[in-house]
């Protein structure tokens, strides 16, 4: 697994959680935070199109 992480500002743990395990399909997916920065382990890491998307859900 690869350790990601993304800074986002007014985002949401819950719809962060959401969107990775819908994304990839897998319901186990753990993401914590800690201040504005969302740390998670993918089996790959995400490309700026997806990081997009994930900063996208603050809107």
């Amino acid at each position: 697994m690869i350790h990601n992480s993304i800074l986002a500002y007014r985002l949401r743990l819950d719809d962060v959680r959401t969107w990775l395990r819908n994304k990839f399909n897998d319901q186990t997916i753990v993401v914590e935070k800690s201040g504005e920065e969302f740390v998670f382990y993918l089996p790959r890491a995400l490309n700026s199109a997806e990081k997009e998307e994930i900063l996208d859900l603050q809107k």
